[in-house]
């Protein structure tokens, strides 16, 4: 690579690494300040919201329990219950449309339930005569006032209180269940702010840009609220995401980045709500490409900033590298001519840098080497007389390794022969041993057999003298 090149890369590699190093610092630490401010508005936003749904939810709680407590139906309710008066079911189902019903443009229907579970009086009279004595919010209303979850129901989508009736001369006795029916389309208005505005608010902030948006979902993965993006989608679309999972299967809250329901990245935070039997999760999120738009133009203009510099570096870098380069070029000339055989040139520059210095420098080796190359020479023709007689002394020494691996070849032929012998000599002396076995066994068989031999003989001896002396003992009795 030419010195010039190579200059102009230096050159540009000490602005530019040093520029691009503090550019990366600056849009690294700018991207995670604004995450960090980013998370902590959603995660704002997220308290903001969990705040509203209790308070909703405590005052949907106020006004069953304060329903509750209106003596008109609890009085109504012993006597139906007692003397199963339709005129008096008649006037209860009246009461509960125009002094109940019509205080809340939310509440669907208004049930009263005696205590087995029965409707007895319904701001729906169909409704009236069903039993609901498997539902939670009947079993759980005889003692406290309790929530469902949000659920559809005869296409619409709902949630119940309920609180129970108490006997007006004996408190702690329940005489039946009241239970508000209540649209879950107000949690909408609560998540777009339209409740707050219909109270006198001028402005509610909700979100974050255009594609911010704070939503619930349920313990089945199931969205609670509109979505921004997706029609219909409330008990219809599945949010099986990172902080869904977070929250139902370890009860935890968090923020961060994640794929969102569309499968976007969003960054977002989650609240978790506990509401007894049921949790819901609430997310307050807003797609990364929107929130890391200030990141993006600074980016953009990190990099317009690097190549106005590098356009103005490189002119420069092009002219430093030429009053350097130029007169190594005139050095790298003469280098080449005295590497030709042209002694008597000179560079002969008179340049008062270092780089003249050099030159100069360059002459007297020029001069010096001449010298010593004439000295060279007849050294050279010594050592060519020297290699000459170094060869026939080689030659020599080849002829005598010759003569010496013909010697080693033979003595190893001869240490295979004596191998050979030494194999045959073990071989006999394993025969003689197990010939020496063999003879000591049929020794050994010998005299067992001659010893049984002599046993049998005396044996036969004294079997001679007992017959001789039985015989005479017969002669004996017979004469």
């Amino acid at each position: 690579m030419p010195i010039r090149t190579r200059l102009i890369i230096i050159f540009l590699s000490v602005v530019i690494i040093p520029m691009s190093f503090v550019g990366a610092i600056t849009y690294l630490n700018a991207r995670e300040t604004l995450e960090q401010t980013t998370l902590a508005g959603l995660h704002g936003i997220s308290e903001f919201m969990e705040a509203k749904i209790f308070l909703y939810l405590d005052k949907l709680k106020a006004r069953t329990a304060d329903f509750s407590s209106d003596g008109y139906i609890r009085d109504s309710v012993i006597v139906i219950t007692s003397q199963d008066s339709k005129e008096r079911v008649e006037k209860l189902n009246t009461h509960l449309i125009k002094n109940k019903k019509s205080l809340d443009e939310n509440i669907v229907r208004i049930d009263i339930l005696d205590m087995n579970g029965k409707i007895i009086a319904s701001t729906d009279s169909q409704k009236i005569g069903a039993n609901r004595h498997n539902e939670r919010y009947f079993i759980k209303g005889k003692e406290e006032v309790y929530i469902t979850d949000i659920h559809k129901e005869s296409g619409r989508t709902v949630l119940e209180i309920s609180a129970p009736l108490k006997d007006r001369i004996d408190p702690g006795k329940s005489i039946g269940v009241i239970v508000n029916c209540y649209s879950a389309m107000s949690f909408n208005e609560l998540f777009t702010g339209k409740t707050v505005l219909k109270m006198g608010a001028k402005t509610q902030m909700v979100s974050f840009g255009k594609t911010g948006e704070t939503y619930l979902v349920n313990q089945k993965s199931l969205m609670l609220t509109s979505s921004l993006f997706i029609e219909d989608a409330v008990l219809n679309q599945k949010v099986d995401t990172y902080p869904v999972r977070k929250g139902f299967e370890d009860n935890q809250e968090t923020k961060g980045i994640w794929p969102d329901y569309r499968g976007i990245p969003v960054i977002g935070s989650s609240m978790l709500i506990n509401l007894g039997d049921f949790k819901w999760v609430l997310l307050s999120e807003q797609d990364v490409a929107e929130a890391f738009i200030p990141i993006d133009n600074l980016r953009k203009l990190l990099i317009i900033f690097g190549i106005i510099v590098v356009l103005i570096v490189v002119p420069v870098a092009l002219s430093v590298s030429q009053s350097i380069s130029k007169p190594i070029q005139v050095l790298h000339k003469g280098a080449e001519r005295i590497g030709g055989g042209d002694l008597d040139y000179r560079v002969g520059t008179n340049e008062k840098d270092e780089i003249g210095q050099l030159s100069r420098e360059f002459d007297k080796m020029a001069g010096a080497l001449e010298k010593r190359i004439h000295e060279i020479v007849m050294i050279s023709d010594a050592l060519k007389a020297s290699n000459q007689q170094l060869k026939a002394s080689e030659q020599q020494l080849k002829a005598s390794n010759q003569q010496l691996r013909a010697g080693e070849q033979q003595l190893k032929a001869s240490n295979q022969q004596l191998r050979a012998g030494e194999q045959q000599l073990k071989a006999s002396n394993q025969q003689l041993r197990a010939n020496e076995q063999q003879t000591k066994k049929h020794l050994h068989d010998l005299e067992v057999f001659y010893k049984a031999n002599i046993g049998r003989e005396e044996r036969v001896v004294e079997l001679k003298k007992k017959i001789k002396e039985l015989e005479e003992k017969l002669g004996k009795k017979t004469g």
